[in-house]
């Protein structure tokens, strides 16, 4: 133990349970002083990422994301994480950079081809991103949430008949789900 009474899953009990009733300001306080004791766990660093995103502290979200890089380099969240924060701040080109890097390392993980997509998608770089939704199609169709933005890069791409396709897929595979729901109107109503 690295001079703490608290063993790391015991910190993160007490900080998810203070998160999830709304007391930020307290799982703030616990990230730290857990932090202090076990400053390379993964899963506090993980933990203390959505507490500074509650917070909406982007640069100690930031920091937290690089620190999981520096201490965990062969575990995917990190790079999806940091890019996200450095895309929430403006600053695409070094998300590029960042997931870029990520997908070097983990060329077929799904959450790391979202973030890519995504990262792209609001670069309006929208054939990366549309290649990236192509690739998250073909190897993780199951992945609902990357349904829309990949729909939406196709539309900016005047690729119609490709969207009105991949929204089939959603559809039939989703029938329930909002998201295939509004794609499926949303089709509905461009063919009016």
């Amino acid at each position: 133990m690295a001079g703490s009474d608290k063993l790391p899953p015991f910190y993160l009990q007490e900080i998810t349970n203070n998160l999830h009733s709304g007391e930020v300001h307290k799982a703030t306080s616990q990230v730290k002083e857990a932090l202090s004791h076990y400053p390379s766990d993964r899963n506090l660093l993980i933990i203390a990422n959505d507490v500074f995103r509650a917070c909406n502290d982007l640069d100690a979200a930031l920091w937290s994301a690089k620190e999981l890089i520096e201490h965990h380099p062969s575990y995917f969240d990190g790079y999806c994480r940091a890019a996200q924060e450095l895309n929430k701040m403006n600053r695409l080109i070094e998300a590029v950079d960042l997931i870029s890097v990520g997908l070097d390392k983990f060329p077929e993980d799904l959450w790391t081809l979202y973030t890519a997509m995504t990262i792209h998608l609001d670069d309006k770089n929208y054939q990366v991103a549309c290649e990236y939704g192509d690739k998250l199609f073909s190897i993780h169709p199951s992945f609902g949430i990357f349904y829309t933005p990949y729909v939406e890069c196709l539309y900016r791409l005047n690729l119609n008949d490709k969207a009105e396709e991949v929204i089939d897929v959603a559809y039939s595979r989703f029938p329930t789900e909002i998201m295939a729901i509004r794609l499926k109107l949303d089709l509905m109503l461009r063919k009016r």
